[in-house]
């Protein structure tokens, strides 16, 4: 019986599984039909790499790196080769938010404040989908419970500014005229030109902010 595995790389000595081949190679034949490209998880110094494919990240513990190991350990399950880091962002008003990392079931990322909101009875932490985040903190003030944000490629986690678009579901109370008026000066009030958002402010036309959370 061979010392070591029969593939190129000669960098198994475990005993042979079959064929002449290592327990892992011998596997990989068994579901891939091939043993894989030669010495994929080293680098020409002889570094040792995380052997899942295209994750590049030195080996940490059997085999993998310490992200995909504890990843293996938490949930069963080793997951896509890139994964993301959770992250901190500022808001507008100062305030530090965590950036969760993984996008939920409806497929939108969200934030979570960092420290409990005054006045907030319960002790969950504040969430906010990362959307509104970001819409928030470019517009400098807090969304409408009118407001929603648009995707507009339609991917629900990819959140740059330039792919946000805001979208406003408000509309006036009645049919007489001095409501429509009203609604009118209070659409100019946040969405007008400087001009007009400064006139119609001082009016007292801007509605009372509050937002999904």
């Amino acid at each position: 019986m061979p010392e070591s595995c029969a593939h190129p790389d000669g960098r198994k000595k475990a005993p042979t599984a079959a064929r002449g081949l290592c327990p892992m190679h011998y596997a990989r034949w068994r579901i891939k039909g091939d043993l894989g490209p030669v010495g994929p998880y080293y680098d020409l110094a002889g570094e040792k790499f995380c052997s899942v494919d295209g994750c590049g990240r030195k080996r940490s513990a059997k085999g993998y790196c310490l992200g995909h190991y504890n990843r293996l350990m938490q949930t069963g399950k080793l997951g896509p080769a890139d994964f993301r880091v959770a992250k901190r962002e500022v808001d507008y008003l100062g305030r530090s938010w965590t950036i969760l990392p993984r996008p939920e079931k409806s497929g939108y990322l969200y934030a979570q404040m960092d420290e409990h909101e005054p006045g907030r009875t319960h002790r969950k932490k504040r969430r906010l989908a990362y959307h509104r985040f970001v819409m928030q903190n470019h517009l400098g003030r807090e969304l409408l419970p009118t407001e929603t944000v648009h995707h507009i490629n339609g991917i629900r986690d990819d959140n740059r500014l330039e792919n946000l678009e805001l979208w406003n579901s408000s509309h006036p109370p009645g049919q007489r005229a001095v409501d429509k008026a009203a609604w009118a000066r209070q659409m100019l009030a946040l969405y007008g030109t400087e001009e007009e958002r400064a006139r119609y402010a001082e009016q007292g036309a801007r509605p009372r902010q509050g937002g999904h959370r």
